[in-house]
């Protein structure tokens, strides 16, 4: 648990994953990342510290077309960009334990998109195989608006 500047607590919604993993690769990955892309999140983290970030690689089958998500553009007061609007089941983005709806894509592949349209984001996805790398982000819960039930 975080606390944001004004000292409310704050959650992050990766229900305990370790930082930085994709399920679809070894556990030794986050030792494996290169120090460019571990300095690329780090300023991501604080230029935006009300997110989690990930660092993710989806890799496609030969018989899929795409990645299996759809984007579309979001305009708000904190954030302008894209974010994944649907994940379909038994595609790469599904398979991926890391992905949800809702989250913004900060980076391709090294490129910043933050400022792409969508039509931009889905020309440049266009250019990659069978594998994508991306940074994606997650808002992070308040600790207040995360209620736990027992059953």
């Amino acid at each position: 648990i975080l606390e944001d500047d004004q000292g409310s607590k704050l959650k992050e919604d990766y229900s305990g994953m370790p930082p930085l993993l994709d399920a679809s690769l070894p556990h030794d990955h986050e030792a494996q990342l290169d120090v460019e892309v571990q300095q690329t999140l780090q300023k991501f983290r604080e230029e935006y510290p009300q997110y989690a970030m990930r660092y993710v690689t989806l890799h496609k089958h030969d018989y899929e077309a795409g990645f299996g998500f759809s984007i579309e553009q979001h305009n708000s007061d904190e954030f302008d960009g894209v974010v994944i609007s649907n994940i379909r089941e038994d595609t790469a983005a599904g398979r991926s334990s890391y992905l949800r709806v809702n989250d913004q894509i900060f980076e391709i592949e090294g490129t910043d998109v933050r400022c792409l349209t969508t039509r931009d984001v889905v020309e440049f996805l266009g250019d990659f195989g069978s594998s994508v790398s991306m940074v994606v982000a997650r808002r992070k819960r308040r600790q207040e608006d995360v209620s736990h039930t027992m059953l």
